[in-house]
């Protein structure tokens, strides 16, 4: 049976379960992603999520399930996390291996490749205000029996297209909460979409990968506003900051700047024989 775009949407999100000492201490989100270092005909499988996420766990298990229902845990050790090459940029992808993919994810894993990340030049058709979906794991919440993630609507807060106050980022309107980091946000306008010259195009189906839910802004009991990386540990929250309902995203385009650490970190391409 094929499926819809939609239900592939919500098999490509991961709960990542980060553990300290043998405990697990927190959980974020992440997304399964292919990419194309080496050209289309080869491909690198990996999950996409922020750096704080897996800056500081000895390892971290990612779980999901398999067509025949079985319950498939995948653990990844800190060294083979690798960092965006930039600092500042929250970001971090967990290779993951081409036999496990066909072994042991099965049917009920979908990937986005790294082709249906929007470009800066694609951006600039988007209109100033866009409706948008994010997928992930809000305080550690999954389906338990089906394993889906938590599916939030919301708008951009600020125009994609632009840098928000010059970085790489840009805001949207939607409910965030620890756990929720590493999120993909995605465009996906299943029956129509009007663009940025008022033409409408009825029927036909827009879809892309934004970016990358990585902070929010708090409003604090003493009424300070900034941005906060949320805590993937509950127990390490010590105040009580109030939520505005806002997000920082990562735009989507800085996964590609991966591509020359997969070629150093990877022997041989990965082909897709």
């Amino acid at each position: 049976m094929k499926k819809s775009n939609a239900d592939k949407l919500v098999r490509s999100t991961v709960k990542i379960d980060i553990v300290i000492s043998g405990q697990t201490v927190g959980s974020g989100s992440g997304l399964f992603m292919m990419l194309h270092p080496y050209g289309d005909e080869q491909f690198a499988p990996v999950v996409v999520t922020n750096r704080h996420v897996v800056e500081k766990g000895d390892e971290f298990l990612l779980r999901y399930k398999r067509t025949d229902g079985a319950i498939v845990t995948s653990t990844t050790p800190q060294s083979a996390i690798v960092f965006h090459p930039e600092k500042d940029i929250d970001l971090a992808i967990i290779p993951v291996s081409l036999e496990t993919v066909k072994q042991e994810f099965g049917a009920l894993v979908s990937f986005i490749s790294d082709k249906d990340i929007l470009r800066a030049g694609e951006l600039k058709n988007l209109t100033a205000i866009e409706d948008i979906y994010m997928i992930g794991y809000p305080n550690g919440l999954i389906d338990k029996s089906n394993f889906y993630p938590i599916v939030r609507k919301g708008v951009t807060a600020t125009p994609v297209f632009e840098n928000y106050s010059d970085t790489p980022t840009f805001l949207v309107d939607c409910a965030c909460f620890p756990g929720s980091s590493g999120s993909p946000v995605f465009i996906f306008d299943k029956i129509g979409f009007m663009d940025k010259h008022n033409d409408m195009h009825l029927g036909k189906l827009r879809f892309g990968l934004l970016g990358f839910l990585f902070a929010g802004p708090v409003f604090t009991a003493t009424g300070e506003i900034k941005s906060e990386i949320p805590p993937e540990n509950l127990s390490d929250i010590v105040k009580t900051p109030l939520m505005m309902n806002l997000g920082n995203v990562v735009k989507a385009e800085k996964v590609l700047d991966f591509y020359s650490q997969i070629v150093a970190e990877v022997e041989k391409p990965i082909n897709n024989s």
